[in-house]
């Protein structure tokens, strides 16, 4: 089964919206700094290492190592993932 790649251009996207642009899909905090400090985005969205660091901006504000990110407990009813 073939798939399709879409690309975008994220710039266009960019300055074609007057609102606050949130960036997200993959960023860590290199990126989404240098997003925000190239202002490519205004803000940064962190799914995966959010879900598995709460506690993720005292991690990155103290430069403390992540959890690594677990998909098969993400939003699971067992006391595993999320919530441990």
């Amino acid at each position: 089964m073939a798939t399709t790649t879409i690309s975008r251009d994220y710039r266009a996207l960019r300055t074609g919206f007057a609102g606050a642009y949130i960036a997200n899909k993959g960023y860590d905090l290199a990126r989404a700094q240098a997003a925000v400090h190239t202002g490519d985005a205004d803000l940064a969205a962190f799914h995966a290492p959010f879900i598995a660091n709460p506690d993720l901006v005292r991690r990155h504000r103290e430069n403390l190592p992540l959890a690594a990110a677990d998909p098969a407990t993400f939003y699971s009813a067992g006391e595993a993932g999320y919530t441990d």
